[in-house]
């Protein structure tokens, strides 16, 4: 019986020991994972912290760039916004609600909607104005809706400078008789552009120096002489 007694003690003494190698082993496979993990996120930090440098130091990005082309000219593309679409909204936003009140008389109430409707699409065509280069001439057009712009072939411009316009030529694209074609969307800044018919032509940015830049570069036959603003 005694023997039996020392026998089980020992089986459960190496039992022990073996539960506790396993545990040592254990926490010591755990310490190195909890190490490895610490050593990678502190490697990490400093790769993050110059990833981050890196892109800070990077230049921003503008709504204007110029850009040499295979052509060994240089690209041009600038984009201006305006607040006034959204006096358009307005209106449309009333008249909606006015059809829908008026909806159980049909004729008012679809005419009211269309007239909405008119409203919404003049605002998305007339929220911005991107001048850009397109080949062979200067692209024009009033967006996001591309309804309304025009070209002006490089080969047909004579003269441009800076210039300013005045309350006389509004906004959007009309003729002013004696003065021209006028084709902006918000300020009085703008680019006046002599063409070979002898027709002006006044386009309307806030980048007005740089495009007077870019056309000397796309056309030394450009006249780019400054004259007194008008």
């Amino acid at each position: 019986m005694k023997l039996q007694s020392v026998s089980l003690q020992k089986r459960v003494e190496r039992r022990t020991a073996t539960l506790s190698e396993r545990n040592r082993a254990l926490g010591i496979h755990r310490a190195i994972a909890t190490h490895a993990k610490l050593h990678h996120r502190l490697i990490g930090i400093p790769v993050a912290l110059e990833i981050y440098n890196s892109i800070k130091s990077l230049p921003p990005v503008a709504s204007s760039f110029n850009s040499p082309t295979t052509a060994g000219f240089s690209m041009y593309q600038h984009t201006q916004k305006s607040p006034l679409n959204l006096l358009l909204y307005l209106p449309a936003i009333f008249l909606f609600f006015v059809a829908w009140q008026i909806r159980e008389n049909a004729p008012p109430s679809v005419t009211v909607a269309i007239i909405a409707i008119v409203l919404i699409v003049l605002a998305l065509s007339f929220q911005s104005l991107t001048i850009r280069d397109d080949e062979d001439a200067l692209d024009i057009r009033y967006g996001p809706l591309n309804f309304f712009g025009l070209r002006i072939p490089y080969d047909q411009i004579t003269h441009a400078q800076p210039s300013n316009s005045s309350l006389i030529d509004g906004w959007g694209i009309h003729f002013i008789p004696l003065r021209g074609w006028t084709v902006n969307l918000w300020g009085f800044e703008c680019v006046l552009i002599s063409r070979k018919d002898k027709k002006d032509i006044r386009i309307g940015t806030d980048d007005s120096e740089n495009l007077v830049a870019f056309l000397q570069s796309r056309s030394r036959t450009i006249d780019t002489a400054t004259e007194p603003k008008q």
